[in-house]
């Protein structure tokens, strides 16, 4: 696919979405830059929870195929965190709209983790809502995609809201959320797993040389076949 000509992706529909999986190793290191930045306040905001409450609990949540970030990075923050400290779930904003009282307790201190490629999506603003209607002690880390979207906008001087926003081009407009899915769940676990950030960085450059690999092994492929 990374073969084709412009003109040739373009005629089948594929040029956006080629253009977005072949991108995703730099959006990566993007990431990582801007995670740096941000990782004393990061920090700084998780650890005032924990301080103020003792514990925590963490609902990972998004609409759609933001859903997934949680599914997927929730079995191995389980293996490497103080679940003593936090509680971890992975819950659809279609589950929290439709069936609120079973994740949002009064006494219970949550922190909604939402992710969002628009930060546009009904659910996930409306999940937002019944935390806060809901959940006495209610704070909200918003990893988004859209700096215009609803969710980031909403975030813009709330104090118990940290915004955490995605690399630009991880904005995907292709039907098919490619680095927007893996930005978001590569941001959320830099900010939950607990180890040190040197070794963050050998994850997250080990990562990315395996994305090129596997971009230029596309490219070798194609080749041989063209040859054969």
């Amino acid at each position: 696919m990374f073969q084709k000509t412009i003109a040739e992706l373009e005629e089948l529909g594929a040029q956006i979405t080629t253009r977005e999986i072949q991108q995703q190793p730099d959006l990566w290191q993007e990431l990582w830059d801007s995670y740096v930045e941000q990782e004393e306040q990061l920090q700084s905001f998780l650890n005032r929870l924990v301080e103020q409450h003792k514990q925590l609990r963490i609902i990972f949540t998004g609409a759609g195929t933001s859903a997934y970030v949680g599914d997927t990075i929730l079995p191995y923050l389980k293996e490497v965190v103080d679940e003593g400290v936090f509680d971890l779930q992975a819950v659809p904003s279609t589950h929290l709209v439709s069936n609120p009282q079973q994740y949002f307790k009064e006494e219970l201190p949550t922190l909604l983790v939402s992710f969002a490629r628009s930060g546009n999506s009904p659910e996930s603003v409306g999940a937002v809502k019944l935390g806060q209607e809901l959940v006495k002690d209610f704070y909200q880390l918003t990893i988004t995609c859209a700096p215009d979207g609803h969710l980031a906008q909403e975030a813009q001087g709330d104090p118990q809201n940290y915004l955490f926003l995605m690399p630009a081009g991880s904005n995907d407009q292709g039907f098919a959320m490619t680095g927007s899915f893996t930005c978001m769940s590569l941001a959320t676990l830099l900010v939950f797993d607990p180890s040190p950030l040197e070794r963050k960085k050998d994850y997250v450059q080990g990562i990315i040389k395996l994305g090129f690999s596997a971009l230029q092994f596309e490219g070798a492929l194609y080749s041989f076949k063209i040859k054969s």
